[in-house]
């Protein structure tokens, strides 16, 4: 297999993981639907609030919106059954941890 052709199957693996969409159940019982694009969008913007209180640990943390709050408020067990297919989710719980509770060191400055 020469490099165009393994460059074209990579692009039409990557546009294809782009389209695939994720769906679960809300505590009201709602159906929600994102694609990969999103939820990677979602983790970066997880990544960035727990940057920000730890870097402002006087603040609050913003309440979580869009994609973040929807994960936030799934049904029991649809994590974990999303984390199947996006890996990142296998650590929302210690994810949430760090964004609402400060490691010694960080309150040591304070």
């Amino acid at each position: 297999m020469n490099l165009d052709n393994l460059s074209r199957r990579l692009s039409r693996l990557e546009e294809r993981d782009a389209q695939r969409t994720h769906t679960w159940r809300l505590q009201d019982g709602r159906r929600v639907t994102y694609n990969s694009v999103e939820l990677f969008g979602a983790y970066m913007d997880l990544c960035e609030r727990i940057y920000e209180a730890w870097e402002h640990p006087d603040s609050e943390p913003a309440p979580l919106t869009g994609v973040l709050a929807a994960l936030d408020d799934a049904v029991p067990g649809e994590r974990e059954r999303l984390a199947e297919h996006v890996a990142w989710l296998r650590l929302w719980d210690h994810e949430m941890q760090r964004l609402y509770t400060l490691p010694p060191e960080v309150l040591e400055e304070v």
